[in-house]
């Protein structure tokens, strides 16, 4: 019995000291169980506002209506304002280049009128030496000038901005000014021009290359022709003066084709003309209308 009840009294602490640990551990769940739930109410508050407002007056109403309607009306002159400037340098961009291809359109032109007088006398010159009986005629200068008189000398005209401003729709930045009738007007003269320079080529080739040249040149006289350096410099030269099956009768139809063929080398060489005051004056519309001082 002794011994058991010292048993007793040995277990007895043993008991009490596992017990009062377990004791003690229960306050620290409880505060780590509490803080949580605090937290989630706190949270609760911040996602749940108070969402009552007080009504609007009509005044308010009307501020915030008037605030976006100036908003969207100066955004409105914002924009319109950006894009007539940007027109506006673009006018500008527009008529220097039309401008600067009218200056070289005129250039090209008054070298056309010079080359142009310098044939039509050619002509001329060519003409009284087949008045002549054929003994007496200077073969040498007879076959420089008919080579000289077969030369053509056709306009081009710079339209790189004219397409421009037909291909693009840029034309409609120029519709409450002259400049979309004097495209108009100047296009339609050269393209006559560009017409006559044709049928004065074609009869070029028909009454002096094929109709003169080709029946009555010597073969090395022909190939001098060809030579294209000697065509370009205007300075060819036979090499012999002999002639082939001439007669009489061919230097008198000759003389008639090729006054024919003067006919309409100088209605070209009037097209030529009219064609640079047509853009001389188109120049002038263009410093008037736009301000524009030589650039």
């Amino acid at each position: 019995m002794a011994d058991n009840v010292d048993e007793e009294h040995l277990d007895a602490p043993t008991n009490i000291q596992s017990e009062n640990p377990a004791n003690e551990i229960i306050p620290i769940k409880d505060t780590e169980t509490t803080t949580p739930k605090q937290e989630t109410e706190n949270m609760e508050v911040h996602h749940h506002p108070d969402l009552h407002h007080k009504p609007k007056k009509g005044k308010e109403y009307f501020l915030e209506f008037l605030m976006i309607f100036l908003a969207v009306t100066m955004g409105f002159f914002a924009e319109n304002i950006r894009e007539a400037y940007n027109e506006k340098g673009k006018i500008h961009q527009l008529t220097v280049s039309l401008m600067n291809d009218l200056k070289i359109d005129t250039v090209h032109l008054t070298e056309l009128l010079e080359k142009s007088n310098r044939k039509i006398n050619q002509i001329d010159s060519l003409y009284a030496i087949l008045q002549q009986p054929k003994d007496k005629i200077n073969n040498l200068d007879l076959q420089r000038l008919v080579v000289s008189a077969s030369l053509n000398f056709n306009f081009v005209s710079s339209n790189g901005t004219i397409s421009e401003l037909k291909s693009t729709g840029v034309l409609r930045l120029f519709s409450a000014t002259k400049i979309p009738g004097l495209i108009n007007s100047y296009e339609s003269a050269v393209n006559s021009t560009m017409i006559v320079a044709d049928i004065e080529f074609d009869y070029s080739r028909q009454y002096i290359e094929k109709g003169f040249m080709l029946k009555h040149f010597t073969p090395e006289n022909i190939f001098k022709y060809t030579d294209s350096a000697s065509i370009s410099s205007h300075s060819f030269i036979p090499i012999n003066d002999k002639l082939r099956n001439i007669t009489q009768e061919d230097l008198v139809q000759f003389s008639v084709d090729l006054m024919l063929y003067k006919t309409y080398a100088l209605y070209l060489e009037n097209l030529y003309k009219r064609d640079r005051q047509q853009a001389v004056a188109f120049m002038k519309n263009i410093r008037n209308e736009f301000e524009l001082n030589d650039q």
